[in-house]
């Protein structure tokens, strides 16, 4: 493990440690989580060159991430996490731009409904209108559009296929799961064998956090947690994930059904790094290293 991805895990860990002590086992709060991620992670730099783009999609705020150059004419829609109820254009600027430079492809983020305010299906609605808005507005079909999402945005990247698969519609190109959240209800074993390993979330923490979002759905059910829905004729799908995260069966157990589905599914667990590490680019290589390799898999769907 490097110098470097050791300091970031320590500041990590300590700043999510002072989060925990102050909601005393309560869930968190929405307000706090928001201004906690916007400044944690939403602060880093931006790589240079890559232009930011405001847009406005009916009531939704979105953005395009433009880079210097452009190397490949198909798009990205990325979903940002944040539990359903946290994660903004401004958290995930960093990581989106980095994104968008190192694929050489305009990416899209937008901002979607946040829960508590506005539970499910608000957010997966938000996504389907984006990916329509993207193939109107940039006259592209649904097989030269990207879909990736990060934590709760990889599970609603998941949730928008399987939402368009069920309405007949054109999947997109491939999907692009970083630490996907697709477990609401934290049934995995990881959530019971990595508890105390993972040095940014517990599970309590995250249980309740699935509250907000599924309202009055069981967190079990596949609307909210796609881990337990029918995965089959999905499009070719790439999953990062760390191998110290609770979230770590979120994204094994999915891997293993998609290939008994006979999914195209490429599955890379990284030994050492934390949830969403690819956030941290600025200050490990293996972040880096991480989304290199999401440019690799992206290229060789375009060959």
């Amino acid at each position: 493990m490097s110098i470097q991805n050791t300091v970031f895990k320590f500041f990590m860990r300590r700043a999510t440690k002072r989060m925990h002590q102050k909601l005393k086992g309560r869930a968190p709060s929405p307000r706090g989580a928001r201004r906690w991620m916007d400044k944690a992670i939403g602060e880093f730099k931006l790589p240079k060159g890559v232009i930011v783009q405001q847009v406005q999609i009916e009531t939704m705020k979105g953005e395009w991430l433009i880079p210097s150059k452009i190397t490949k004419p198909q798009t990205m829609l990325f979903l940002h996490g944040g539990g359903y109820f946290s994660g903004s254009l401004k958290s995930h600027r960093p990581l989106v731009a980095k994104l968008a430079e190192v694929t050489g492809m305009k990416i899209l983020q937008i901002e979607y409904r946040l829960a508590p305010e506005h539970p499910y299906p608000a957010a997966l609605e938000d996504a389907l209108a984006a990916f329509q808005w993207i193939q109107t507005t940039q006259e592209l079909p649904a097989k030269s559009i990207f879909l990736g999402g990060d934590s709760a945005g990889g599970g609603l990247a998941l949730c928008t296929a399987i939402e368009l698969r069920e309405q007949g519609r054109t999947l997109p190109k491939a999907l692009v799961l970083l630490s996907p959240w697709t477990d609401l209800s934290v049934s995995q074993a990881t959530y019971k064998t990595n508890e105390g390993v993972d040095p940014l979330f517990s599970t309590k923490y995250v249980g309740q956090s699935g509250q907000y979002y599924a309202k009055d759905l069981p967190l079990n059910d596949p609307k909210v947690s796609p881990i337990f829905a029918d995965i089959q004729g999905l499009c070719p799908t790439l999953i990062q994930v760390g191998s110290t995260e609770i979230m770590l069966d979120d994204s094994r157990v999915l891997a293993k059904k998609m290939e008994a589905k006979g999914v195209a599914v490429q599955l890379e667990v990284w030994q050492g790094m934390t949830h969403v590490w690819h956030t941290a680019w600025p200050h490990i290589p293996e972040a880096k290293k991480a989304i290199q390799k999401i440019d690799s898999f992206l290229s060789a769907q375009l060959s």
